[in-house]
């Protein structure tokens, strides 16, 4: 047995490789070298670790050790989800508007808009899942709930999935406080449709999931 395969970044990346593997399917145009050798001659020389470096309840950061179509291999990192599916993007519907909160989001350093959304949760349906976090941001009455479609946030940094859950509620609050939330609006489509011509609105899921809603029936 090779060190590398005691350490917890490579098991835990091999429990990975066997739970998901979608995440890891190989490709000719960039090859996920798993040979060990391999991996310890890169290591060595680049100082770069290989395998799962970070985990958290909601992210796994994973470093793969890849080889391109021209053979050049160089460390790659990604981001998983800790629970694989159920992550959520909802579009709250009040009275025939669109219902967003505002959130200091700590990457960003800073304030945003966006349609409430949350990380995959163990056992819970898309469904389920979207009802707690309208319950949760909001104090939402959630009348009815579908599933439109999903959206992928950022493909260069992670694969997976949430899905855009449209949601009919009855009535809703400024959750002040809860999850940096600051505040609440119900808009029209077309004071959505301002606020995203001017700026106000930057984020990708919100912007996505709102397209998807006018081009699905």
């Amino acid at each position: 047995m090779s060190k590398k395969e005691t350490t917890p970044e490579w098991r835990e990346y091999m429990r990975l490789r066997e739970e998901r593997p979608g995440s890891f399917i190989n490709s000719p145009e960039l090859t996920i070298i798993f040979d060990l050798d391999e991996i310890e001659k890169y290591e060595k020389e680049s100082g770069r670790v290989i395998g799962a470096v970070y985990k958290s309840p909601w992210r796994i950061m994973v470093v793969d050790l890849v080889c391109d179509a021209g053979g050049r291999k160089f460390a790659y990192e990604r981001i998983l989800p800790a629970v694989p599916s159920g992550a959520v993007v909802t579009i709250p519907v009040y009275e025939g508007k669109l219902v967003l909160i505002e959130q200091f989001r700590h990457a960003l350093r800073g304030k945003q808009w966006a349609f409430p959304r949350g990380f995959a949760e163990e056992g819970l349906s898309f469904e389920e899942n979207a009802v707690k976090e309208l319950s949760e941001e909001l104090h939402a009455e959630v009348k009815s709930v579908r599933v439109i479609g999903s959206v992928i946030s950022d493909s260069s940094l992670g694969g997976d999935k949430a899905a855009v859950v449209l949601c009919e509620i009855g009535s809703f609050e400024t959750v002040k406080g809860y999850e940096e939330i600051t505040s609440a609006r119900a808009l029209t489509p077309d004071e959505l449709d301002c606020m995203i011509r001017d700026g106000e609105i930057t984020d990708c899921f919100t912007l996505s999931a709102y397209l998807l809603m006018k081009t699905v029936k």
